[in-house]
């Protein structure tokens, strides 16, 4: 007889300590779905601001222990995904940015000595 009712809470932090902030639009009441071995239920959501850009950022699946007959439940395919950042200048750009204001400078000062 399968009869749980398995909550499953989804938290993050950023960095290496702290507390965790629950998400609640990732929680669900009840994880399991009795005899439907290989039930799906998809989760998707954006995670707030604070957690952009960061060095470091944990995620943690918290569930209860089910009353009635215990049923199990699988977490798979996470995916976290981000915005690129802003490209970096290379030293060849900075090079060719250096010379190219050394030019100006040059035939400025050679104009306002003629």
């Amino acid at each position: 007889m399968d009869d749980a009712v398995q909550p499953l809470a989804l938290q993050y932090r950023t960095g290496g300590s702290g507390d965790f902030v629950n998400l609640p639009a990732a929680f669900l009441a009840d994880a399991t779905v009795g005899s439907a071995a290989g039930a799906v239920t998809p989760v998707a959501l954006t995670l707030p601001a604070d957690a952009a850009g960061t060095a470091a950022l944990q995620l943690r699946f918290i569930t209860a222990n089910a009353t009635g007959n215990d049923e199990w439940i699988g977490i798979d395919s996470i995916s976290v995904t981000g915005s690129p950042l802003a490209p970096v200048p290379e030293p060849g750009q900075w090079m060719l940015m250096a010379s190219g204001l050394g030019v100006l400078a040059f035939t400025a000062r050679r104009r306002l000595a003629l």
